[in-house]
């Protein structure tokens, strides 16, 4: 009768790969360390870099809708009565810089799509010209 063959079919882990990788990191460490030590004695001068200073901003107006509906610049909130006058007397301004529009992030107590629009069509008939939105990383500019 014949004898079926059994092969032993156990899993088998090769340390010999590893073992190559771990010496060819050493080494590579060694020789980069005794590189190193080199270039310190070597009394080599390295240029020394200078200078720097404050990043210069751009000059903006800020108006910002809020989550209540109410319109503020550059911090101040503006009585919705006094707006138009404020805006006419920014529009006068010969130095203004660009008015940047926004709303404030997060959920508001009524929806200011309507009045969004309303303060950007003020803005505008306030004869103010250079009006910026800003971009947002995920494309959005602004909550409701």
């Amino acid at each position: 009768m014949r004898r079926a063959r059994r092969y032993d079919l156990s899993p088998r882990v090769d340390l010999m790969p590893l073992i190559d990788v771990v010496f060819l990191l050493l080494t590579f460490f060694i020789y980069a360390m005794v590189v190193l030590v080199q270039v310190k004695t070597s009394g080599l001068a390295l240029a020394s870099v200078s200078g720097g200073g404050a990043a210069e901003t751009d000059a903006i107006v800020l108006v910002v809708l809020d989550r209540a509906g109410r319109v503020v610049i550059d911090g101040r909130v503006v009585p919705d009565d006094e707006l138009d006058a404020e805006l006419e007397a920014m529009a006068d301004r010969p130095d203004l810089p660009p008015v940047v529009l926004t709303v404030e992030s997060g959920e508001g107590e009524l929806d200011r799509v309507e009045l969004y629009q309303q303060l950007l069509g003020r803005i505008r008939r306030a004869g103010i010209e250079e009006i910026r939105f800003p971009e947002f990383g995920d494309g959005e500019t602004g909550g409701r």
